[in-house]
């Protein structure tokens, strides 16, 4: 399976979220509290570290996957946009 498509993209990444266990949305619910305190104690910069955690847990499981052409997320990557314009920000680099 290779991702030619943004839309290839997203289409897996549903299906890994269809298919996760109750349990797995369960923990991250319960967890909200202690991370909103922790978010306002650190005015915010535990967001960002935890949201390119949480993609580099996405991306590890989607490299367990047969044929899954994604080498490594890399700041500053080029990538097509909604509107098929390049642009620069922290993407997965998709490998052909």
């Amino acid at each position: 399976m290779a991702f030619e498509t943004e839309d290839d993209l997203i289409s897996e990444l549903r299906n890994w979220f269809d298919n996760l266990d109750v349990d797995f949305f369960r923990v991250g619910i319960n967890s909200l509290l202690s991370r909103w305190q922790k978010c306002i104690d650190l005015h915010g910069d535990y967001v960002e570290k935890l949201w390119k955690s949480e993609l580099q847990s996405v991306m590890a499981h989607l490299k367990t996957q047969q044929n899954v052409p994604f080498q490594s997320i890399k700041p500053g990557a080029k990538s097509l946009n909604i509107d098929g314009e390049r642009s620069a920000s922290d993407t997965v680099e998709m490998v052909s």
